[in-house]
């Protein structure tokens, strides 16, 4: 299958769980020095950026295996900015690869409910977002500066 059509798949499956360009959005504030090692009640965000990444990993295995395994650690390196950014560009690049061959017409097992592509991409999604929403109360709570697009579709 060619990744035109996977991605043209993908996209759709985003359509319908809603807009997000959250990753692009989470990379810039992170290049731009959110602050990834202050710690609010819920954890350091460097920490919940951590989980994201492995998040991703565990999404990309599923993928590939066609189970979800929060079982199996995706990232164990450092929770610098650095270290995380380019574990997130990773993770994104690893995902592109595997759309290259991934067949939308499977169903991955998540937490014994099997889903459809569309409803899983749709589960990455939220759970992605739920996680750049807390980043953006962290980055706000701090007085650190969020994305444009933050503050005009979410007022943070």
């Amino acid at each position: 299958m060619q990744r035109t059509g996977v991605l043209t798949d993908a996209r759709r499956a985003t359509e319908q769980c809603g807009r997000s360009d959250g990753n692009r959005e989470l990379q810039k504030l992170l290049r731009v020095g959110a602050p990834h090692d202050r710690r609010p009640r819920a954890g350091r965000p460097g920490r919940q950026l951590g989980h994201v990444v492995n998040a991703r990993g565990v999404y990309n295995a599923a993928l590939v295996t066609g189970k979800v395994d929060w079982t199996q650690r995706h990232y164990t390196g450092p929770l610098t900015r650095e270290a995380l950014l380019e574990a997130l560009e990773g993770k994104q690049r690893e995902f592109l690869t595997i759309l290259d061959t991934f067949d939308t017409s499977s169903s991955i097992d998540f937490g014994g409910t099997v889903l459809p592509f569309d409803s899983f991409a749709c589960e990455m999604v939220h759970h992605e977002a739920i996680h750049h929403g807390q980043w953006s109360v962290y980055a706000s709570l701090a007085g650190f500066e969020t994305p444009l697009s933050w503050r005009t579709a979410w007022k943070m």
